[in-house]
């Protein structure tokens, strides 16, 4: 019964919860079904980054920055 959600979003399923899913074109439909645990942390998000603290963000993106901790080669990433 709820409203249907259109394309880029995210939706958050709980217990008990169903999905459909639909197109009404010819074109392919593509999308990504994530299931887990809930982990009972507190979630901080800023740009692409998702940490449990604001401290850890300020660190994720001081090494995205700086090109440390797995930001090495960040500079040579693209989208397509």
């Amino acid at each position: 019964g709820a409203a249907p959600a259109s394309a880029h979003h995210c939706l958050v399923l709980g217990a008990g919860d169903g999905l459909s899913v639909w197109k009404r074109s010819g074109a392919p439909l593509r999308f990504v079904l994530a299931a887990g645990q809930p982990l009972n942390e507190l979630v901080v998000q800023q740009g692409p980054f998702v940490m449990n603290s604001r401290a850890q963000i300020k660190k994720a993106m001081e090494d995205y920055y700086y090109g440390r901790n797995g930001f090495e080669k960040a500079s040579q990433w693209s989208s397509t």
